[in-house]
């Protein structure tokens, strides 16, 4: 990505995704686990609710399962979508006001930490 200022590469760096991360298992499959259970288990509380054995309407477990999924793939294309616009925001904020992001200055450790006198 190049633009024409070089004094905010770094900032516009700090936006793009590194090519070797990769999700963990829990991030990436967290809505296709979660989402189904929530439906099938809604449906068995209503059935619970209504005072039926849990085998009962067995063809509305399916329809919940499937509801489960597509509300996972939903909310999933959601997030994806909302936080590529929020990044395409920053980025052009950033390219508008370059002013507003001077390179970082590097310190050690030394210059951020205060002396220190152990009382004893």
């Amino acid at each position: 990505m190049t633009t024409e200022n070089p004094d905010i590469q770094w900032a516009l760096d700090l936006l793009t995704p590194d090519p070797n991360y990769q999700e963990n298992f829990i991030s990436k499959n967290y809505p296709w686990i979660v989402c189904p259970f929530i439906t099938v288990g809604g449906n068995a509380y209503v059935t619970y609710l209504q005072g039926r054995p849990w085998y009962s309407g067995i063809r509305r477990y399916a329809l919940a399962i499937g509801a489960g999924i597509i509300m996972a793939k939903v909310l999933k294309d959601a997030k994806y979508h909302r936080e590529a616009e929020r990044d395409a925001v920053m980025r052009h904020y950033i390219k508008l006001h370059p002013e507003d992001f001077p390179p970082p200055v590097r310190k050690t450790f030394n210059e951020e930490l205060r002396d220190w006198v152990a009382c004893r």
